[in-house]
């Protein structure tokens, strides 16, 4: 989740769970998936073809640029680990696998039953790793949260 929020800018209720009441989170009905010009369908494309998408969008709805319908995507990266495509597909293929139903946030997963990503648990994993690699940036672990995105 924090490689979506990061590479699409996304406010933190767009990508995790938060208990304000004016978040917007994307869904799964949300994601466009192409293979070049093609589009697939995220909940009904084939795992051979969602293996193949060399290009993602994420679909504003409500979100914070107020203009419905607009597109905002990425190709690959060609990272192995960082690359927006592979983190979507990954919570797509997740979801898919537990029958999500198309208005399922991205942040949800499944494990024994159904739970979501939170902001709380994001910001504590972004204030570990600035425990590890924050003094040789001159960054301390309360300079952190998921807004640093």
């Amino acid at each position: 989740m924090l490689l979506l929020g990061f590479f699409f800018l996304l406010r933190p209720g767009e990508y995790a769970y938060t208990s304000n009441p004016d978040a917007a989170p994307f869904r799964l009905c949300d994601v466009r998936l192409l293979i070049n010009a093609r589009q697939l369908n995220p909940i009904t494309a084939n795992t051979d073809d969602i293996d193949r998408v060399n290009f993602v969008a994420l679909e504003f709805t409500t979100q914070k640029n107020g203009v419905r319908g607009e597109l905002v995507g990425l190709g690959k990266s060609g990272h192995p680990q960082w690359c927006p495509v592979r983190a979507l597909l990954n919570r797509i293929k997740h979801l898919r696998t537990h029958q999500a139903p198309p208005t399922t946030p991205l942040y949800a997963f499944f494990h024994h039953h159904w739970q979501r990503v939170d902001t709380q648990i994001l910001t504590h994993y972004l204030r570990t790793s600035v425990n590890v690699l924050g003094a040789t940036y001159g960054i301390t672990p309360s300079d952190i949260s998921v807004r640093s995105l």
